[in-house]
């Protein structure tokens, strides 16, 4: 810049005036001057397609060289040229092109680097980024909790097993007096294990009851909660003369399924007849569980059976005193358990069922048996009826023996003045691989 000052003054005549000169040349700006850095991969974009930037000061180059570093970045090559085949330049810009790329480029390397290191890198994601981020976050504390959950349901079903401790007990006892009923239910069915044994008074148990029918129940958990929710309560019904007993598990659905699948409680029940009871209109006995049902009604019998049935068909019996209670219907039924009964007389029916075990019995009968069970059928029958029905079925073997009199098997004279009746052949149908009949006189 260069400057002209005249001096002078107004009362002499003389006047001042002022000129600057124009630059040589536009001063180009360096690098360091511009207000930030310009990336080398990034162009300086020209919307504006009729300017010319040749003479803008900014650039200091023309707008071929863009400052030295080789043609425009924003021109396209457009499509073949249909007459010639060859390419050419459209010179018309693309800036959403353009700013797709770098929007990718840019924002990829971010994500990347916040993926490596979130500590280090701190971005302004868009609303819908945020979104996922979170969204992808919570799936994967929820598919982290969804594996921690099935290995404690695996573990709760296939690995821990209830250990019922005799330490953790609880005993019940329930009494009523056989004349004022016709009819007496007792079944189980809120446990996962238990046996019913039904005999009559022995002399231990003389003063006990008197002539009263005793129920003793003694459970046995794995904890205490299980053994304190086992109550024992009774169903009466005037009209009919009959009384339903039952044993309840008052507990938590949770407790009841843990109990009922993997046998956290044992159940054994004695129900015990006085011996002056001499007879009883009906007499129904269910274990709906996993548990024997043991039937003994007259003298207590040691090893009813051998423990391999295929080695002795007959009961091994002391010498009876005498069959003591009548029964006119026997209903004895077991879901998954062994049915055990000998030295019960029935008038009428007896129904014996064992869906997932087997059959051991010793009875007189006058009318009709009916056994099912899945394994095996071992009866022995004492009749002198010339109507009586025998239909034993089982998977297994079915064996039967009928005879008239105990004397065959004990020696013992179960009919007044020595007498023996004469016994006929009765209907008898057996069912199962192996069946076996023997009928004695």
């Amino acid at each position: 810049m260069s400057a002209a000052r005249s001096h002078g003054g107004s009362d002499n005549g003389h006047s001042a005036s002022i000129q600057i000169d124009p630059p040589a040349q536009p001063i180009a700006p360096s690098a360091t001057d511009m207000p930030f850095p310009l990336p080398a991969h990034r162009p300086i974009y020209n919307d504006d397609d009729e300017d010319s930037d040749e003479d803008d000061p900014l650039l200091g180059a023309s707008s071929t060289t863009r400052g030295g570093r080789g043609p425009r970045h924003h021109q396209l090559v457009d499509q073949d040229d249909d007459e010639t085949g060859q390419r050419r330049q459209s010179g018309e810009p693309a800036p959403f092109l353009y700013r797709l790329h770098d929007w990718l480029a840019d924002h990829g390397t971010k994500l990347k680097s916040l993926w490596s290191n979130p500590r280090s890198v701190k971005v302004s994601l868009p609303r819908w980024q945020t979104v996922l981020k979170w969204t992808f976050i919570l799936l994967n504390v929820v598919l982290v909790l969804g594996l921690v959950g099935l290995s404690g349901w695996l573990w709760y079903e296939f690995v821990d097993v209830c250990e019922v401790k005799d330490s953790e007990s609880v005993q019940l006892q329930y009494s009523f007096r056989p004349e004022q009923y016709k009819s007496f239910f007792f079944h189980l069915d809120q446990s996962t294990v238990g046996d019913i044994t039904v005999s009559q008074y022995e002399s231990s148990y003389e003063n006990d009851g008197g002539d009263e029918v005793m129920i003793y129940v003694n459970a046995k958990g794995s904890s205490s909660d299980i053994v304190r929710a086992v109550t024992l309560g009774s169903i009466t019904n005037p009209d009919d003369s009959s009384i339903e007993a039952n044993v309840y598990l008052s507990m938590r659905e949770w407790d009841r399924d843990r109990a009922f699948k993997r046998g956290c409680i044992k159940i054994d029940v004695r129900i015990v007849f006085p011996q002056n009871m001499t007879h009883f209109d009906s007499l129904k006995i269910h274990n709906r569980n996993k548990g024997d049902v043991n039937l003994h009604l007259g003298p207590r019998v040691d090893g009813l059976y051998s423990q391999d049935p295929d080695n002795s068909y007959y009961p091994r019996l002391p010498a009876p005193e005498g069959l003591k209670v009548a029964v006119d219907r026997l209903d004895i039924k077991t879901n998954n358990g062994n049915v055990f009964f000998s030295n019960a007389i029935v008038k009428e029916d007896l129904k014996v069922i064992a869906a997932q075990g087997s059959i051991y019995g010793h009875i007189t009968v006058d009318k009709r048996v009916e056994t099912e069970s899945k394994r095996s059928t071992i009866l022995t029958i004492i009749s002198d009826s010339t109507d009586l029905d025998v239909k034993a079925s089982a998977e297994t073997s079915a064996n039967v023996v009928m005879t008239s009199t105990l004397q065959t098997l004990t020696g013992y004279f179960p009919y007044p003045n020595g007498t023996e009746p004469t016994a006929y052949l009765p209907r008898i149908e057996l069912d199962g691989e192996q069946a076996f009949m023997d009928i004695r006189p």
